[in-house]
């Protein structure tokens, strides 16, 4: 709304700073979305990517990982993957 607005960047960015704290989002950050939306966009949101879908992650496949982490807090992410993924 702000860029709508006819604020810049740095406009934007004081005033989530000033009405938020510091650091809330990076400088960078509003300066890309400013961007996207010169470009035409109309929204923050990411467009979908390929790979795995949502599908994947099932209640069966939460209690699996949770089971193992619970065995072996030090378990590896690695690992953890390789047992899920049969």
């Amino acid at each position: 709304t702000h860029w709508l607005l006819g604020l810049n960047a740095t406009q934007i960015h004081d005033e989530l700073t000033a009405a938020y704290v510091q650091g809330v989002v990076s400088y960078s950050a509003i300066a890309h979305w400013i961007d996207r939306f010169l470009n035409g966009r109309e929204s923050l949101e990411d467009n979908p990517r390929n790979g795995r879908p949502i599908t994947v992650i099932t209640k069966q496949n939460i209690d699996v990982v949770q089971d193992l982490v619970n065995d072996d807090p030090h378990i590896s992410i690695d690992y953890v993957t390789t047992i899920s993924d049969r």
